[in-house]
């Protein structure tokens, strides 16, 4: 265990290392390119793909054509498709030929100094278009239009959210925004559910890559990890295609992170807000350390050094036992004891406002006679949460028994911190190389304070302090070559490398039981069962992945329609540790003198703390050989698949993938080793999977779209162990299951969307698939306890189909007036699931029961304002989900349900000369949060309005 849990992620001295590259790149002195100029890609209109080697060609319009400055500037495009021409300030007509494809005009392109106007060219190919095509100039950036153009002409049903419709909104990370998108929900404000099926089912990836996990019992890659500022597009594809993983269930979330400019931006944000319920309330905290702000303990609540020094790779037990004796002498146990931190208790002050920073900056230069473009980004944000609430557990009974009756209060504070360097450095025309390097950071500092009854017999007062940091480093390196003797065929591949950590240092916890009555309280520091008595623990786990692919594209006429063949191979490595270390301090025998109804910190005061627990208390761990794991998964895949236009309205899209799979988890933890042999649970297949897409062009903005697909869904990495483990959010247990199988999926998808305008989109979707062996949760209670204990089980089968409605229109169509400035949108998602337990498996309620944490319904609808001159704009936006099962009833007792909530944000922002003001209120509606069991509340709690204010200044805004 390391001293200081912010040392272990290769970790600090890494962040360190990228912040520095991120500012050493934005102000390494380069030598800038021509002044002004005009810059793009060229893209074809029917694929949606770039077209390499194309000639472009700028003339100037506003002057004689006797002058100069009229003489045409020609180029060719480079092998990805983009171009760049240096030219004068001015007006300009630009053109563009390739061969196949119908000659393209851009009219009144305007340059001026001091910068590059950005235009992409799309062409049509020349069967479908025998004009030429002329257009004005109108720069394409990252909108909302640009990812519905993409979306028109992909290959596979998807569905998305742009940058520009992050920054309207009120979210502050991707979790939040992707809450937008049709058919996707969060839970637990991090885990994202795509058309139903939970967060196993639904595949997160990081600028097309899979990364690693922070999470020390699943791998899948929680969304709040991502401050919305770094963000240039979330898309979700919900149909398969052979070059994506084989876990694909309800779909694949590709976040991408900023792409580099093609001339030179920049920006920066500053952010404020103020909750409710904690800006200037009294807000419980406590001491900590001083990196605390940026997501780091700075050791103040490291593993003690001499317990590292002394007990490494020993357990700490009560010396001079008969029957289980420690390594350790009483002196040595007495003086590990003393030597961790002293505070115990939270102390209350004034709630601050949140805040958050972000600055970006991008350019394209010259490196050594090559083309570098790149932009770097740092931002970090401090946010503040609290709320009481009421927390209850039911017992089995008729009604049911009130077991736990708590009135709790929480209070926390959430750093962000993320930097990325993202950029590419053209050799040549036809060869590209790639970089990313993404770092984000967050920590989750809580104070939980619980008073009242439980187990229907004692009155008790519990506190924890708990500190979770997680941090992911994530960084990818590529070539994009294009073999021009191939027909401009594209080899593309890619070597990913991530490392993702959870540490939780030194969590506190203890309580004080009412030994009098309620009208004369007698209050007394509890110790007995490990359980009860003060606790401390540290938790630290390590994920890493590495993957490398290869892709290789081919383009070909059928029929002198466009076609493309593509095949590729992939390897992805990952690997796991994670371990916990736990002590509790034995209370003393009768006879003592210490007083119990003290404070903790006197009671636990150095002079108090022994060897033995006979006059004084004494340090004991409790590290359970199920603390500890590591894992392993290793996953080689090839695919070929095709893009087939039948017809010039039909596109065919079919392929297959290979894929062997082998996954293992050893449960023992490291200090149990000599004396149990590790749990092993392996998974090792190999599976063949087919998929085909159809998309149908009934007119040129009129799609139809059916989807076929075999996928799979595997194990998280822990589950297949034998050992138990704790879910300290929700307060739940966990048993592994080494039998488990991987699920199966069958998908069918139907898919009608109109495109009105490049703004505009009507669709309809309808889906349904097929599980076999789905993974659900049986449940168990222990003889002598009153704890449920979920196992994942592969149940007898699963189904789960919907329907899609989204809409996104502007209201000019209904009348003039102020209706031509708004614009609407929505959102609804219906969806009916089911799964089957075998009977005589778990003591659970139900053992056919919708799919656990599954909504049958979700709703996004929102309202947009633009003023004409388009520099006062304000959004409404809308969410709501259906009730899903939180936690599966045991016996005859009923399903725990999480509530629908409803949620209503509102901003308003100004634009001018590159200024942006924006007011924002979350929350508008201030519905609370709450779980029901049966007819009873489990827990309630409300969560304030926020109110925030941010301002913007850079050429990007």
């Amino acid at each position: 265990m390391s001293r200081c849990s912010a040392a272990r992620f290769g970790g600090l001295s890494t962040f360190r290392h990228a912040i520095a590259a991120v500012f050493a790149l934005a102000l390494f002195p380069l030598s800038a390119l021509a002044d002004s100029g005009i810059t793009g890609r060229i893209i074809s209109m029917e694929t949606g793909s770039t077209l390499g080697f194309a000639n472009v060609t700028a003339v100037r319009t506003d002057v004689a054509p006797d002058d100069t400055s009229a003489l045409p500037r020609n180029t060719i495009s480079n092998g990805d498709g983009s171009f760049r021409l240096a030219c004068e300030p001015g007006t300009y007509r630009l053109t563009t030929n390739y061969v196949g494809f119908s000659p393209f005009e851009v009219t009144d392109v305007i340059v001026t100094d001091g910068s590059f106007e950005v235009v992409d060219l799309r062409l049509s190919p020349a069967n479908l278009q025998v004009e030429t095509v002329t257009v004005t100039a109108k720069a394409l950036k990252n909108t909302s239009a640009s990812l519905l153009a993409r979306r028109k002409k992909a290959v596979a049903v998807s569905d998305g959210i742009s940058a520009q419709q992050i920054r309207q909104g009120t979210d502050s990370n991707a979790a939040e925004a992707v809450n937008r998108v049709t058919g996707l929900s969060v839970v637990g404000g991090k885990y994202v559910y795509v058309r139903g099926l939970g967060e196993r089912y639904s595949s997160a990836q990081l600028n097309g890559s899979v990364v690693g996990s922070p999470e020390a019992n699943r791998r899948v890659l929680p969304l709040d990890l991502f401050p919305s500022s770094l963000l240039d597009n979330i898309v979700v594809q919900k149909t398969y295609t052979p070059d994506q993983p084989a876990e694909f269930g309800g779909g694949a979330v590709n976040v991408t992170t900023l792409d580099f400019p093609t001339n030179e931006t920049w920006s920066f944000r500053v952010k404020g807000g103020a909750n409710a319920l904690v800006t200037g309330s009294d807000f419980r905290t406590y001491s900590g350390g001083s990196r605390d702000w940026l997501g780091f303990d700075d050791g103040t609540r490291g593993f003690p050094s001499l317990i590292d020094e002394l007990a490494h790779d020993d357990l700490i037990k009560t010396p001079g036992s008969i029957i289980n004796p420690g390594p350790f002498t009483a002196d040595e146990v007495r003086d590990m004891g003393r030597s961790f931190s002293k505070v115990w208790s939270p102390s209350t002050g004034s709630g601050h406002p949140a805040y958050s920073f972000s600055g970006t900056y991008g350019n394209l230069v010259d490196f050594l006679g090559r083309d570098l473009g790149f932009v770097a980004s740092v931002s970090q944000g401090n946010s503040f949460s609290q709320y009481d609430y009421l927390d209850r557990r039911y017992e089995n009974g008729d009604p049911l028994i009130l077991a736990d009756d708590l009135a709790a209060a929480r209070s926390v504070t959430e750093t962000s911190l993320g930097g990325l360097v993202n950029g590419a450095l053209r050799v040549n025309s036809a060869n590209t190389l790639r970089f990313t390097t993404n770092y984000t950071r967050t920590s989750h500092d809580e104070v939980r304070f619980r008073e009242g009854s439980i187990d229907n017999d004692e009155t008790v007062r519990q506190t924890r302090l708990r500190f979770i940091e997680r941090g992911l480093l994530a960084t990818t390196v590529g070539m994009d070559h294009t073999l021009r003797a191939l027909g401009n065929s594209e080899l593309k591949w890619r070597v990913d490398y991530s490392e993702a950590t959870r540490d939780v240092p030194d969590q506190r916890s203890f309580q004080y039981e009412n030994v009098g009555t309620d009208a004369d309280p007698d209050w007394r520091l509890a110790g007995g069962a490990a359980a009860k008595a003060p606790n401390r623990s540290f938790e630290s786990m390590t994920d890493v992945d590495r993957n490398a692919r290869a892709d290789f594209e081919m383009p070909f006429d059928l029929k002198g329609r466009e076609s493309r063949f593509k095949v590729g191979y992939a390897h992805k490595n990952k690997d796991r540790s994670s371990e916990a270390r736990r002590f509790w301090f034995q209370s003393p025998s009768s006879g003592n003198t210490i007083d119990d109804r003290a404070p903790i910190e006197e009671i636990l005061a150095d002079e108090n703390i022994g060897g033995r627990p006979i006059s004084q208390f004494a340090l004991v761990e409790w590290t359970r050989p199920v603390d500890g794991y590591t894992a392993s998964q290793d996953v080689e895949a090839f695919y070929g698949m095709a893009e087939l236009p039948i017809t010039r309205k039909l596109l065919l899209v079919g392929g297959v993938r290979h894929e062997a799979a082998r996954q293992e988890v050893a449960t023992v933890h490291r200090l149990w080793a000599k004396t149990y042999e590790p749990d092993l649970g392996v998974i090792d297949e190999t599976n063949i999977l087919p998929a085909a897409n159809l998309r149908y062009s009934l007119t040129e903005n009129v799609n139809f779209r059916a989807g076929f697909s075999k996928t799979l869904n595997r194990p998280d990495l822990r589950e297949l162990s034998n050992g138990e483990w704790d879910d300290s959010d929700r307060n739940r247990k966990f048993l592994g299951n080494p039998e488990l199988k991987q699920a199966e999926l069958t998908n069918f998808d139907l898919r009608l969307e109109w495109f009105p305008t490049a703004d505009e989109l009507l669709a309809v979707s309808a889906f349904t698939k097929d599980l076999g062996d789905p993974i659900e949760y049986a449940v168990f209670v222990a003889t002598g306890s009153n704890d449920p204990l979920y196992q994942p089980v592969n149940t007898k089968d699963g189904k789960l189909s919907g329907l899609e409605f989204e809409s996104r229109l502007a209201l000019a169509r209904l009348g003039g007036g102020i209706l031509e400035r708004l614009g609407a949108s929505a959102n609804l998602t219906l969806i009916d699931s089911s799964a089957k337990l075998p009977e005589s498996l778990g003591q659970q309620t139900d053992n056919s029961r919708p799919l656990t944490g599954q909504s049958s319904y979700m709703v996004n609808a929102g309202l947009q304002f633009v003023s004409t001159n388009r520099a006062v704009s304000s959004s409404v936006q809308y969410n709501v989900f259906g009730r899903r099962i939180d936690a599966i009833g045991v016996l005859s007792s009923p399903n725990i349900w999480e509530e629908p909530r409803h949620a209503l944000d509102w901003t308003a922002s100004y634009d001018r000369r590159g200024v942006n003001l924006k007011f924002s209120v979350e929350n508008l509606l201030d519905s609370p949060v709450r779980y029901t069991q049966g007819d009873k509340d489990t827990e309630v709690r409300d969560l304030g309005r926020t109110f925030g204010l941010s301002l913007g200044y850079g050429s990007s805004n």
